[in-house]
């Protein structure tokens, strides 16, 4: 008995042996040259997709999952990005929001969809009401700051961009970094800051094929193991922001690349040019980027048949040719202590162009910080006189960009900290912060055109952390001189201001 038992173990030991023979001859062609085994990734990640709406169109956010991560180090694999033929980018889990739905307008008018389009909009305006209160020192403040220049330099600003983009600031910071930016907001705490941003966001939002006005915002995160992020404020940032976070290898050219192309995505390429030189250093912990796009035609409209070439003066005495839209109007014209304004409707109304040309002797550059003019900016008709008349218009086309860095005008602002390595507090967005990091670059890019059809307009905000006479019936409205201007939006929300010296 027990050597029936001794010769069947043998027999399973050789049947093994034969079995390992095998498989080592199996899996050999899977071996290095070398005979090791190729690495294995100690970031094994897991990908969902779904799709969301955005304001571009249709777009896919990927879902990522890390599991505990080992001790051995590897390159990390990226995934495709949210941003339609973008380079390579690696998005973080539950940092995609989706964008309101919103019925197109009907081609015709008033056809098929109109109930529902028009639904759609009255209930994205009404979130807008109440939430501009309150902005009206912002306001005076940053344009007295951002619009100020040389004589003969066009100059545009975007008083919502600037604030959306420092409202993300204001949530990745804390203490006094966080209090300063606030309190030149003029709001108390982030509960506040969330709503009234909010409110702005969805207020000014319209995409429905005809009009386009939709604010953009982004959080761009460093993939380095040395940095850890709080999902909390990345959750914060999408639900009340509508910001995407990504996470990539700063310095790389990938994500420079992906950085410039979310921003031409979000502006319709109308900044490409100055786009180009955003570029992140290796040494970027996080960075913050805001954008808005704007395109709507004008409620009345201009024909080219009645374009005419004509002369601006310049405020440097230099007289240039341009092609003047002339028509007139019957609307109301608004006549200052030292200025006149009227204003062109643009889409049914809600959106609407103001130009304010200073009196003979006037500065237009003094009419940056006229409170009348800030009162008209903001729907307050009833501090300026008024009439409804016949309006001969000539206005200049024009296509004016600017690009400035907003840093020294911060900090003349009361926003100091954060560009302070040694005063800068992001514990909002860092778990551990035992390096220092702060702000090194504010870059501010707007653009503003107008033709025949209407306004085109986009601008970007990206932080990086290391005559008048007596009222007639009709009178002539020619901006043949420096001239300010605004484009306004639901709830006298101000989107954009400008200078132009030189059409």
């Amino acid at each position: 008995m027990k050597k029936k038992r001794t010769r069947w173990i043998v027999a399973v030991a050789v049947a093994a042996c034969v079995a390992l023979a095998v498989g080592m001859v199996a899996v050999w062609p899977h071996l290095k040259p070398d005979g090791e085994k190729p690495p294995v990734s100690a970031k094994t990640e897991h990908t969902s997709v779904s799709t969301m709406e955005s304001g571009g169109g249709d777009t896919t956010a990927t879902k990522t999952e890390k599991p505990i991560e080992s001790d051995k180090t590897t390159t990390t694999t990226v995934v495709k990005p949210t941003i339609p033929q973008a380079p390579l980018v690696k998005p973080l889990a539950l940092a995609s929001p989706a964008y309101p739905k919103m019925a197109a307008r009907p081609a015709d008018g008033y056809g098929d969809g109109y109930d529902e389009w028009k639904a759609d909009v009255r209930a994205q305006r009404a979130q807008a009401e109440g939430h501009t209160d309150g902005m009206t020192a912002y306001y005076a403040r940053t344009m007295a700051q951002f619009l100020a220049g040389e004589a003969g330099e066009n100059r545009v600003y975007s008083p919502l961009n600037v604030y959306m983009a420092l409202a993300m600031l204001a949530e990745t910071a804390e203490g006094n970094s966080r209090k300063q930016i606030l309190d030149l907001l003029g709001v108390s705490d982030l509960t506040t800051l969330r709503e009234k941003c909010s409110g702005l966001w969805n207020g000014v939002y319209l995409n429905d094929g005809a009009v386009t006005s939709v604010l953009a915002n982004s959080l761009w995160l460093s993939d380095n193991d040395y940095w850890q992020y709080d999902m909390d404020t990345v959750n914060a940032l999408a639900q009340h922001y509508y910001a995407s976070t990504f996470e990539g290898v700063m310095g790389s050219e990938e994500y420079n690349k992906a950085l410039q192309d979310w921003i031409n995505e979000q502006t319709d390429n109308l900044l490409k040019e100055q786009a180009s030189g955003l570029k992140f250093d290796p040494t970027t912990v996080l960075a913050l980027a805001s954008t808005i796009c704007f395109k709507a035609k004008w409620e009345g409209g201009f024909y080219s048949e009645n374009n005419q070439q004509g002369i601006f003066h310049t405020s440097l005495g230099k007289d240039v040719s341009c092609v003047y839209m002339s028509d007139w109007n019957m609307t109301t014209a608004y006549f200052g202590d030292n200025f006149t304004a009227v204003s062109l409707g643009l889409d049914d109304g809600a959106y609407e162009m103001i130009f304010f040309l200073p009196d003979k002797g006037v500065t237009v550059d003094s009419l940056i910080t006229d409170r009348q003019v800030l009162n008209l900016m903001q729907g307050k008709t009833g501090s300026v006189d008024s009439k409804y008349l016949k309006v001969n218009m000539s206005i200049p086309k024009f296509d004016m960009v600017s690009d400035q860095d907003l840093i020294g005008g911060l900090k003349q602002l009361g926003v100091t900290d954060v560009f302070d390595a040694e005063k800068s507090d992001f514990g909002a967005i860092l778990t551990q912060q035992t390096e220092p990091v702060w702000i090194n670059k504010v870059q501010h890019a707007a653009r503003v055109a107008i033709d025949e059809e209407g306004v085109t307009a986009a601008a970007y905000t990206v932080m990086i952390a290391p005559g008048s006479a007596m009222p007639k019936d009709e009178m002539d409205f020619v901006l043949d001189r420096p001239f300010m201007f605004a484009i306004t939006g639901p709830g006298d929300t101000i989107l954009f201001t400008g200078v132009v010296e030189n059409p």
